[in-house]
């Protein structure tokens, strides 16, 4: 018959990637058309995720400032000074 675009013969299958590249290219495009029509529901989405992670972040800090507190009170501890000596009385 005749050539298609300069194809030889037997050369008319697509390849692996360029089923792959196409399919993500579609879905791709699907993604953002859905993205257009719920812009609202996503923006509250997004506003709610980053507060989610703000708070995270915040809490992770918090805990971290705890534990090097809680290390530097437990390593003063050790160290034994004038008030840590027991002085006993005598009772009459």
């Amino acid at each position: 018959m005749f050539r298609l675009f300069g194809q030889r013969k037997g050369e008319n299958k697509m390849s692996q990637t360029m089923i792959l590249s196409t399919i993500f290219e579609v879905s791709a495009i699907i993604l953002f058309i859905i993205g257009l029509l719920n812009e609202r529901a996503i923006i509250e989405f997004e506003d709610r995720l980053a507060l989610a992670v703000a708070k995270r972040i915040k809490k992770h800090i918090r805990r971290k400032m705890l534990k090097k507190r809680a290390a530097e009170q437990r390593k003063l501890r050790a160290v034994p000074s004038y008030s840590d000596k027991r002085v006993y009385r005598r009772t009459a």
